[in-house]
């Protein structure tokens, strides 16, 4: 877990070959690491074996513990009464010993508790094995991407299948959404998706995911403009695109810095209208060549070349683009499961903990009772003191 924190997780930050070599840069799915928690969760599923028992035992035992709460019982069918309308269940019955239980399954609690736990457990571990995710960008209007293209920052774990594209994918509309404030509202993007020779259109929001055959699809927030350059530095002619993020607002620009092959900084910006159908962007750049500012800032919402610093930029196009990640891990579901199962025996553990009465008939023919609470006794002693009340309760003749 240390070495996840202290070493970047991505083969593209992480370029120290012995890094590289050990999997450091990929803890969460070298076979090692996965190894390493299996091992470690033994000790977990082997306390709550000891604890289910446990809890089995404190549930059907026939006499409760000793306890400092006890009284004689003078006169057992007002005790009774009292016991049922508090909600004591008569749980077990011998010759000399009656014991009743309020919430009993107060005693399953820890185990129910720590079963969440062990789900959750190896629910992560089959996560961690069978992970196959990573994401893509896709531009408005390019063809589709084909089926099996491998998707960017992939990961793998050791029995998952490679994580390419599950079928020819591509960008068919970006719909945005802003509040009254110019700030983006929802983004949803309409895809194309062909499996197998058969097309659908498919439409997935932010914060939304959604499965199809068994992969979960996630619409990223992070969507904006691309621009295609030109650069022409010297008598070399350089390609280069810019991936402009969605601007915060209508007033604020995103930013992007590029380092060129040169060592030079293009420094870029980009604003948008949210109310013009597309945006309408207005990309500005300006040049950095040893931390000096070289010329003006250049807007290019006039013209598509223009000299930035010194060096001849010309916009060849832009596209919107989107940016969808794709999942096929297996394990999610029982692990949401597993909270649902940790939360109920939370609540069992310190919303219903049980209270014992154990009446044991004395030789000479009296009766005894002992009172024990799980937990919490200070808290519950005012029921204690009722019990005792009605069982020695004067009559009233």
């Amino acid at each position: 877990m240390m070495a996840g924190l202290v070493f970047p997780q991505s083969s593209l930050v992480s370029q120290n070959p012995v890094v590289q070599f050990l999997g450091l840069n990929r803890v969460f799915t070298m076979w090692w690491f996965e190894l390493i928690a299996a091992i470690a969760s033994l000790q977990l599923f082997i306390a709550t074996t000891i604890m289910v028992r446990r809890d089995f035992r404190r549930l059907t035992r026939t006499v409760g513990p000793a306890s400092a709460h006890r009284f004689d019982v003078d006169h057992p069918g007002a005790l009774r009464a009292t016991m049922s309308r508090l909600g004591y269940i008569q749980i077990r019955k011998s010759h000399k010993t009656t014991r009743f239980v309020r919430h009993p399954w107060g005693h399953l609690g820890p185990s129910v508790l720590h079963i969440g736990m062990c789900i959750t457990v190896l629910s992560v571990l089959l996560v961690a094995l069978t992970n196959s995710s990573g994401l893509m960008e896709f531009f408005e209007g390019e063809r589709p991407r084909p089926q099996g293209t491998p998707l960017n920052a992939p990961q793998q774990g050791l029995l998952a299948d490679a994580p390419v594209l599950p079928g020819d994918f591509a960008l068919e509309e970006l719909r945005i959404t802003y509040w009254e404030t110019g700030e983006p509202r929802t983004i949803i993007g309409r895809y194309s998706l062909a499996v197998d020779g058969r097309e659908e259109p498919v439409e997935f929001v932010v914060n939304e995911p959604r499965m199809i055959d068994g992969i979960r699809y996630f619409q990223e927030h992070r969507v904006g403009y691309a621009f295609a350059l030109g650069l022409t530095v010297g008598d070399e002619v350089i390609l280069q695109r810019l991936d402009m993020p969605l601007p915060p607002s209508a007033t604020e620009p995103s930013y992007l810095d590029t380092v060129l092959e040169n060592g030079d900084t293009l420094q870029a910006k980009v604003y948008h209208d949210p109310e013009v159908p597309g945006g309408a962007p207005e990309l500005v750049l300006r040049l950095k060549r040893g931390g000096q500012v070289i010329g003006q800032e250049q807007s290019f919402a006039q013209t598509s070349q223009a000299m930035v610093g010194d060096i001849d930029v010309r916009v060849d196009g832009m596209r919107r683009f989107s940016t969808v990640s794709f999942d096929r891990s297996i394990g999610y579901e029982p692990m949401f499961f597993s909270f649902v199962v940790i939360f109920i025996g939370s609540m069992l553990v310190y919303s219903t903990p049980s209270r014992e009465l154990t009446l044991t008939k004395r030789e000479d023919g009296t009766i005894v009772a002992h009172w024990h609470a799980a937990r919490f006794a200070d808290l519950y002693i005012h029921e204690y003191n009722r019990l005792q009340a009605a069982a020695q309760a004067k009559d009233s003749t």
